[in-house]
């Protein structure tokens, strides 16, 4: 089982996001990405994610920020991903 994410107090975040985690999993591993790699690259998207709601200590605003930026950071794995496999290649 996954760890949900959480914010920098402790808290969980609202499965919207576990459910953003999960279909972006089966994308790429539908893309035929190795699923450790993409495994790598969703622990990625939520440590950088995590890392910048820590910027703040209040549990509202972290809330917000996981909730704004997670997707973003979601995007910008699939090019970490993406980046990683063509470095391989060459």
């Amino acid at each position: 089982m996954r760890k949900p994410l959480a914010l920098a107090t402790g808290g969980e975040v609202d499965g919207a996001l576990e459910a953003m985690t999960e279909a972006k999993r089966v994308e790429l591993e539908g893309r035929g990405y190795p699923p450790g790699l993409v495994q790598k690259a969703l622990a990625w998207a939520r440590n950088y994610t995590e890392g910048m709601t820590k910027l703040t200590p209040d549990p509202a605003v972290q809330a917000s920020l996981m909730r704004s930026l997670y997707p973003q950071a979601l995007t910008l794995s699939e090019a970490w991903i993406s980046k990683f496999v063509e470095a391989a290649k060459a």
